[in-house]
């Protein structure tokens, strides 16, 4: 906060397996492992963050793709809008979701403001594109608005 320079650096990395039951007898060789990484900086309450995703799972295609966005943090509000594109890569084996789409694009606007302390009230508007226009098959485009809040100790 202030006229500070900060830096962020995150990652996170998911493995499991397709439901507990298979899991025995195949040891996690149909689970599904999703990894991410991201960095930004901030100055003075802007900030600015990319990040870049994988999620491979042997039975669907892996889809991986980075986002980019744009925040700025108040005392006790926030806002932020992010960019995303994501691509589906080749499946290791046929399945019944190969080649429904070869991308998704994510625009999303964001807002929170702090109730107190640790409790945050936050918002968030995500459009998705898949970038089909089949009449065989089409996939109509997804937008979502989510309310909720956010807990903190």
């Amino acid at each position: 906060s202030g006229s500070t320079l900060q830096f962020f650096i995150g990652s996170s990395f998911i493995q499991s397996n397709t439901d507990r039951y298979s899991s025995l007898y195949q040891n996690g060789f149909l689970g599904q492992e999703a990894y991410n990484v991201s960095l930004g900086v901030g100055y003075s309450g802007f900030q600015i963050g990319a990040s870049f995703s994988r999620n491979d799972n042997l039975l669907t295609p892996d889809l991986s793709g980075y986002d980019l966005g744009l925040g700025y943090v108040g005392r006790n509000w926030s806002t932020n809008l992010r960019f995303g594109e994501y691509n589906n890569g080749p499946a290791a084996l046929i399945t019944s979701d190969m080649g429904m789409f070869d991308n998704i694009s994510a625009y999303e606007l964001g807002a929170a403001y702090r109730l107190f302390p640790n409790l945050n009230l936050t918002g968030r508007f995500t459009y998705y594109s898949y970038g089909v226009g089949s009449e065989v098959m089409p996939i109509d485009d997804v937008k979502s608005l989510i309310f909720g809040t956010n807990f903190s100790f």
